[in-house]
């Protein structure tokens, strides 16, 4: 596919693709990232830098999830070809995006004065070294929250593949400039105006795109108060939705920087990356299902046959999480040595991501429930619960760090998530979308879990050999893949599952 046809497909195939290319850059960024890092900057300043990331980044949740609304209403009123109120909507949810703008500076403004309070295990140079990056930061999420409205525009006409090309250089910006700036010895203020640089090239981008190619135009006619209520509606359920992805993403680091050393941090720091790539790798799959879910609900299927969409997605994604968390179960702690070069916090990391990963399959292999929750117009009943489970990890996480030391913060997590994600959520699932939870959890885990716990057994004897290079690391892995592959082959898959995979094989 050309470069002119890439950018210009109204189509999303290119925008899938470039997706997943995006998905692995990403990864493969935070991987090599994090090692360079924490050789250049050291244990200590690599957990100053997330601590104060992670309270700074609090300010994004008034970021209103602009791009949703955009493009929620512009595509509305340009498939009535009305091109005035078209307009009229991008000048109200611009109002709003500006509203948003100001409270984020406020926001931030506050947070830099106050930085020396939030975290008073640190010295003069240390708070001034965070003030800096406040400072910086304040920039950079001005930027974004203009960059998402540019993007919201984009995506209203259909322009997916630009968008996704547009975000795969901006990480790849912000990977090379990070480095840059680190060599050059900037340290933690460095790493933020790499951020700061990156989004503004995405923004230059993407306002030459939409007022250059697309001639998008704003013009605010009239107040349309039959239109502020909705817009208002959706943001708030996103404002909601950010409050609680920002929270949960960074509240435990927050926590140990309030009460532990700043090599807590960065050891939490280090298990959240690799639980956040835990956490994208089996959402892949569910997004080929979304056009399924959203034919049946239009065709009033029953929710026998929801469940039974659900359960034909979460096979597929258990599978894949189950694997990894077996593999990560017995050579966890070498990837962590591998990745970091320090041994001295691979057993820390390990046990982190090992108590975590369990909690977090949960919604791993449900994703399919969000769609639809969509569908059904009831996503601000789960931000609802998810809220619920952010306060409750945020006082277990306080009251266990201080009882039994920087452990009590992922087990305050654990503890909420599977109250929130594992009983509140599928009680709601059962009892309002009436899908049928014990069938469900039962034809996911069928079978499959035998073959993730044999692979697991034949493959423990591994942890014994000396590990001296990355080769016999991945030989290892390779080994599990391959007894787990059989397994599954043996008796793990059902036989419409046996079916695609041999179909893919026949491709291939």
């Amino acid at each position: 596919m050309g470069f002119h046809k890439l950018l210009n497909q109204t189509t999303k195939t290119g925008a899938i693709l470039i997706s997943y290319i995006t998905l692995v850059l990403n990864t493969l960024s935070s991987v090599f990232l994090t090692r360079i890092l924490l050789r250049e900057l050291g244990t200590d300043e690599f957990g100053l830098y997330q601590m104060v990331n992670s309270v700074a980044h609090y300010v994004m949740i008034l970021d209103l999830g602009i791009a949703t609304v955009m493009v929620r209403y512009l595509s509305e009123y340009r498939a009535k070809g009305d091109l005035e109120g078209e307009r009229n909507a991008a000048a109200i949810i611009g109002v709003f995006s500006a509203v948003g703008l100001v409270l984020v500076v406020i926001a931030g403004l506050v947070i830099r004065a106050n930085i020396g309070g939030i975290y008073q295990t640190l010295n003069e140079a240390e708070t001034a070294i965070s003030r800096q990056m406040v400072t910086v930061s304040i920039f950079q999420f001005a930027f974004t929250i203009v960059n998402h409205y540019l993007i919201g525009a984009i995506q209203s006409y259909e322009r997916f593949a630009f968008s996704s090309l547009v975000n795969l250089l901006g990480i790849v910006a912000s990977f090379v400039l990070t480095v840059v700036m680190v060599k050059l010895g900037f340290g933690c203020v460095g790493i933020t105006v790499a951020n700061l640089l990156a989004i503004t090239l995405q923004m230059l981008i993407n306002g030459i795109m939409v007022f250059g190619v697309l001639k998008f135009r704003v013009r605010l006619s009239r107040w349309d108060r039959v239109l502020v209520k909705p817009i208002l509606g959706l943001m708030l359920a996103m404002l909601l939705q950010a409050i609680v992805s920002n929270v949960n993403s960074s509240v435990d680091k927050t926590l140990l920087g309030m009460f532990s050393l700043k090599e807590d941090v960065t050891k939490y720091a280090l298990a959240a990356t690799v639980l956040t790539m835990f956490n994208t790798i089996p959402s892949i799959v569910s997004r080929f299902f979304q056009p399924q879910i959203t034919r049946l609900i239009v065709n009033q299927a029953s929710p026998s046959q929801l469940t039974d969409v659900v359960i034909r997605v979460g096979r597929w994604q258990f599978i894949l999480v189950g694997a990894i968390f077996g593999a990560f179960l017995l050579f966890g702690k070498d990837f962590v040595v591998l990745w970091t070069s320090k041994p001295a916090i691979a057993p820390t990391v390990w046990l982190i991501v090992v108590m975590i990963m369990p909690a977090n399959m949960i919604p791993l292999i449900q994703t399919v429930c969000i769609s639809i929750m969509n569908a059904y117009d009831k996503r601000i009943y789960r931000s609802l619960i998810l809220f619920g489970m952010t306060v409750l990890n945020i006082i277990l996480s306080v009251i266990l760090i201080r009882a039994i030391g920087p452990l009590g913060a992922p087990i305050g997590t654990v503890i909420a998530y599977f109250l929130g994600n594992g009983l509140a959520l599928n009680v709601y699932y059962g009892k309002v979308l009436h899908l049928e939870i014990g069938r469900m959890f039962q034809s996911i885990v069928r079978r499959t879990w035998i073959a993730i716990l044999i692979a697991t057994l034949v493959c423990a004897p591994f942890i014994l050999i000396q590990r001296d290079s990355v080769w016999v690391f991945l030989l290892e892995c390779a080994a599990f893949c391959a007894v787990y592959a059989a397994l599954l082959c043996k008796f793990g898959l059902n036989r419409e599952e046996k079916v695609v995979v041999a179909k893919l094989l026949r491709r291939a």
